[in-house]
């Protein structure tokens, strides 16, 4: 299996449990490694419900390291109103929703102000934690599009700030509907990378 940039080193940090629960302490040593290791992106692929000044301090302090910090939106896309999760909500933080094949809000992809962006995200061929491979759905698979359509961008220009490329992101995108279900729109590398030959 080939990831959308097959050329960038990667670091698994490890932050959760097997079952995929964890403490916002550790997800913030986790951070810190990353800074430690002068990460250019770090991807989020976990969310929890309460707000934490010491988790977005962590996240504020890499963020003015440079680091461009891609998160998954959240799963509760079917309750009424915002449902977006942490660390997603958080300012410094690209929030990413779901699509389906047909370009459509994934039905659990979470909604709501601070969603920036949208990738594929239902019915995903990944890697699963036996070793195996396996489709699965969730905006952890949009959000990791998102990173990866990110060090691309960083690849063709190492000079690019991560506001630069965060900016570029959202100006590039696809509109495909109201901001509150699809933030700026679907990420578009295509029309990312042909704004930045007009530079």
């Amino acid at each position: 299996m080939t990831g959308i940039a097959p050329d960038v080193d990667l670091y698994a940090v490890k932050v959760l449990d097997k079952y995929t629960n964890g403490k916002y302490s550790t997800v913030v040593k986790g951070i810190d490694w990353a800074i430690e290791h002068k990460a250019n992106i770090i991807l989020m692929s976990l969310g929890g419900k309460k707000e934490s000044v010491f988790f977005e301090e962590a996240i504020n302090k890499a963020y003015e390291k440079g680091i461009l910090l891609v998160s998954s939106a959240g799963n509760e896309g079917y309750k009424e109103g915002d449902s977006i999760t942490y660390p997603a909500k958080f300012n410094s933080v690209i929030a990413v929703g779901a699509l389906d094949a047909k370009d459509q809000r994934g039905f659990l992809s979470s909604k709501g102000e601070q969603l920036e962006l949208m990738a594929p995200g239902v019915d995903i061929w990944s890697t699963w934690n036996d070793g195996s491979y396996r489709f699965d759905s969730g905006t952890s698979m949009a959000a990791a599009h998102v990173a990866g359509v990110a060090s691309l961008l960083l690849e063709n220009d190492r000079m690019l700030s991560n506001q630069q490329v965060r900016e570029l992101l959202k100006k590039s995108a696809t509109p495909l509907g109201s901001p509150f279900e699809y933030g700026n729109g679907k990420i578009n590398l295509s029309h990312a990378l042909q704004m930045m030959n007009q530079k």
